[in-house]
């Protein structure tokens, strides 16, 4: 999804590198990723977990703060 908005600007690799910069781990997290976690939480392994947010953004809000 992202790969398309990137290749409709008038510098895609600058829009990418753009995009980039604002993640510390220096790309974008994959779909699995996200349902990994998902998948944890619905497992026994998260069974003494409740009341929290779970941020799966690769740093971007750690870089915030």
């Amino acid at each position: 999804m992202v790969e398309q908005y990137w290749a409709a600007q008038p510098d895609p690799a600058s829009a990418e590198a753009e995009t980039m910069a604002h993640y510390p781990m220096k790309r974008i997290g994959e779909p699995r990723e996200m349902a990994d976690t998902v998948l944890y939480l619905v497992s026994d392994l998260s069974s003494f977990v409740n009341g929290t947010s779970i941020v799966v953004d690769g740093g971007v809000m750690a870089k915030v703060y």
